[in-house]
């Protein structure tokens, strides 16, 4: 049985003392307006593909915008970052000419 590898989303963190988390988006495509797209909140500097995003944000192989911002301590949001990455969720052929003698 094929399964998805898992990826792993990373960034640096913020250089701010009251940063209490970071919003992750994910859009697939190439082009996104910030903000948009599926956003999980997490209070480390890296999430995993697909583990971290149970709700099927990636689903299809293609080229996804994926975009960062920090939440401080009273909710406020930076701006994002933002990057376009290529998921490749496609199995390699099986191997073939198994024996055994």
């Amino acid at each position: 049985m094929a399964r998805i590898k898992t990826k792993t989303i990373h960034w640096n963190p913020s250089p701010d003392s009251d940063v209490a988390g970071y919003n992750v988006y994910v859009l697939f495509g190439e082009t996104a307006q910030p903000y948009e797209g599926t956003a999980i909140n997490v209070t480390g500097t890296e999430v995993k593909v697909p583990d971290d995003f149970p709700d099927g944000t990636f689903d299809q192989e293609g080229k996804y915008v994926v975009q960062v911002a920090a939440i401080d301590d009273m909710g406020n949001e930076s701006d994002t970052i933002q990057t376009v990455a290529e998921f490749d969720f496609v199995p390699p052929l099986p191997p073939s000419g198994l024996e055994v003698l």
